[in-house]
């Protein structure tokens, strides 16, 4: 707890090992023991817990985005001893906003078609501007972004491009670097180890190619870059995060890149992956996910990259996995690459 109000329950058999958690969640944070100062929360805390006290109101101080705290009111109102799933949640907010007159939002917008732009949250790192699609004849909204890049928004697409210097003129092609990462699954894998953000460092822009699971992955490798992801089919918290999408088409230094989570059969052929799992197009670069498996193919002129699982490699148990890396300029050819993290 700090001054405000909780910050965290947690429950466990070994006090050091809760201990060590609390440290890597709030690592910013001084750890007091001072059982005697939380002592009436916790006996409150205990109280609801055995159904003794249904009405539960404590002082709280909890730090997420809009869409979290929204999720987390959504769990605070269910009432006591029933439950709910993560797909029940979103259809009832969905219905609530719709009954209230809010913005209609389709429960599966279709793949790399949705004619709204992202939105910004406030203070975000790299986000796109607010708004709906530029008017006819308007020019796109243009914002700079993190790493030195700048994205804009034609036709529902994001077209990214190196900045330089205002008037300077170009010694060399200007080349951007992009994160991989896949299958994440936190909380089955307790955290988003250390070791990911630290190898991811430096890159102008980070896609996961989805199964997330919580929001709170992506808001952490905010920290790094900014992040798009591709929803996968574990991602049911994400209704209305800007971040992501089924499918997101990109064009990055000249080059047009794909992000998505399922991208197979390899051998299926380019008409029928074009048509069934890429909105019709056919790009320079997919990014794809799903299979927990790293590889790195290409398929009628096309690089294909999956990073695997970052924390799951190979649908073992979580670990120190593999995540990739695309290196794009214009004029030259996609490099793509892939690191075993757990390998060192």
């Amino acid at each position: 707890a700090t001054t405000r109000g909780i910050a965290a329950v947690r429950f466990g058999d070994d006090a050091g090992s809760l201990g060590d958690e609390l440290g890597r969640d709030f690592p910013r944070a001084e750890l007091v023991d001072d059982m005697e100062a939380l002592a009436p929360w916790f006996a409150l805390v205990r109280e609801h817990l055995a159904g003794r006290s249904r009405l539960l109101e404590l002082p709280l101080d909890v730090q997420g985005t809009t869409f979290q705290l929204r999720v987390w009111e959504a769990l605070r109102a269910i009432p006591p001893g029933e439950t709910r799933t993560h797909g029940e949640l979103a259809r009832d907010r969905r219905a609530r906003r719709c009954a209230s007159g809010g913005r209609r939002v389709r429960a599966q917008p279709r793949c790399g078609r949705d004619p709204l732009p992202p939105r910004s949250r406030r203070g975000g790192h790299g986000r796109l501007p607010p708004g709906r699609p530029p008017q006819s004849g308007a020019a796109p909204p243009r914002r700079r972004v993190a790493g030195g890049g700048r994205g804009e928004l034609s036709g529902g697409r994001i077209r990214w491009r190196a900045a330089g210097a205002r008037g300077a003129r170009r010694t060399e092609a200007q080349r951007v670097r992009i994160g991989l990462l896949s299958d994440t699954h936190v909380p089955e894998a307790p955290v988003l180890f250390a070791e990911i953000l630290e190898a991811l460092r430096g890159v102008d822009l980070i896609l996961h190619a989805g199964d997330i699971v919580v929001p709170r992955v992506l808001d952490e490798l905010e920290v790094v870059a900014p992040v798009l992801a591709a929803q996968g089919n574990h991602d049911h918290l994400f209704d209305g995060d800007p971040r992501v999408r089924p499918l997101h088409l990109l064009e990055i230094e000249g080059h047009r890149v794909a992000l998505v989570h399922q991208f197979e059969p390899l051998n299926a052929g380019r008409e029928y992956l074009s048509r069934a799992l890429l909105a019709g197009v056919w790009p320079d670069v997919v990014v794809c996910g799903d299979t927990h498996v790293e590889r790195i193919d290409r398929i009628d002129g096309m690089l294909c990259v999956n990073p695997g699982s970052a924390t799951l490699p190979r649908n073992r148990s979580p670990r120190l996995g593999h995540i990739g890396m695309l290196e794009l300029v214009r004029g030259g050819a996609p490099r793509a690459w892939i690191t075993d993290l757990g390998a060192g």
